[in-house]
């Protein structure tokens, strides 16, 4: 009788339209920026994981990673892609916002770009300085400036979004701009008359977290558990299928495949929670301290979020015991 029932459930599911079926599947919203330190969101959509998931998942881009994590905050998006400092900050603001993985390190991707004249952070005083407030371009320049022993905003600031930097650059509207591939590698090539004074190795170790909201996460935590699966696989698909997986980023970002082949080593992604993550946290809540945005202790235990990445693969998980 169970195998006679199984088989009139399973024929009974055939009959339903392909598209009524996959209306019943959880929908998402997901959002972030537009360069291949997201790879994770653009393969997983490419490569039909979500789906492979059982999600319906939508995907919105923005002119930086950063610009779009407030959307978790008010869930107008369920889940968010970015550097670190924008997630930090906006957690200030709500602490419902939470890091559920880390999903890569940027080993040599931001960069302060400036006119060949410029040769020293020195040189910048005064000078026409874009950034892009609340994001990994400030957090870079204010990296800087504590490297040198600076006080901000030492160049004069004009905020912008990155997209935006390359276009005045070439009007002559700033001597120099604090951003992230591909605009570093697009300016050098299309600008006469410019060069990377600095990157961020050695300055400012940085990398990518998904971020969401606790309280949404909480009311749907099966479909929570599911998109951090797929990004767990998008993750091991970049890793193992290296070619497909540039093609599809190629696809989505509309990068030529040689500069994809100069980016991507750039980058190394991951799909964790470890010592390194709470390394890199504290340097940017540091950060945060001492321009004066944070008062007080920063508690970590309600930063991080590990209890989903931890059901999809306990191993991926190993954040210090005392944070």
């Amino acid at each position: 009788m169970k195998n006679l029932a199984k088989a009139l459930v399973a024929a009974l599911l055939a009959l339903v339209p392909v598209g009524a079926r996959a209306a019943d599947a959880p929908k998402i919203l997901i959002a972030t920026g537009v360069d291949p330190g997201f790879a994770q969101f653009y393969v997983a959509m490419q490569a039909g994981l979500f789906k492979k998931a059982g999600l319906d998942v939508e995907l919105k881009t923005g002119p930086a990673g950063g610009a779009m994590v407030p959307l978790v905050i008010g869930n107008q998006a369920n889940a968010a892609m970015s550097a670190i400092f924008a997630g930090l900050v906006n957690h200030l603001v709500d602490g419902n916002l939470v890091a559920v993985a880390q999903t890569n390190t940027y080993d040599h991707w931001y960069g302060i770009v400036t006119r060949s004249d410029i040769t020293t952070i020195q040189a910048l005083k005064g000078r026409k300085l874009a950034i892009t407030r609340g994001t990994a371009s400030e957090a870079l320049w204010l990296a800087a400036l504590k490297k040198s022993q600076l006080e901000p905003p030492f160049a004069e600031p004009v905020y912008i979004d990155p997209p935006e930097m390359l276009a005045a650059m070439e009007r002559g509207d700033i001597d120099a701009f604090s951003n992230w591939e591909p605009w570093l590698t697009r300016t050098l090539l299309a600008v006469p008359k410019t060069h990377l004074l600095m990157d961020n190795f050695g300055v400012l170790p940085d990398e990518a977290m998904i971020y969401m909201n606790r309280t949404w996460i909480e009311q749907n935590h099966a479909a929570a558990v599911k998109f951090v699966r797929a990004i767990v696989e998008a993750t091991e698909f970049i890793k193992s299928n290296q070619a497909e997986a540039k093609k599809q980023m190629e696809g989505f970002l509309h990068l030529p495949p040689q500069q994809m082949d100069a980016l991507l080593p750039k980058l190394t992604f991951t799909a964790k929670l470890d010592a390194e993550t709470y390394e890199i946290a504290k340097i940017q809540v540091e950060l945060l301290r001492q321009r004066g945005r944070l008062k007080g202790d920063f508690d970590y235990t309600k930063w991080f979020y590990p209890d989903l990445l931890k059901e999809v693969d306990p191993s991926r998980v190993k954040l210090p015991a005392q944070m």
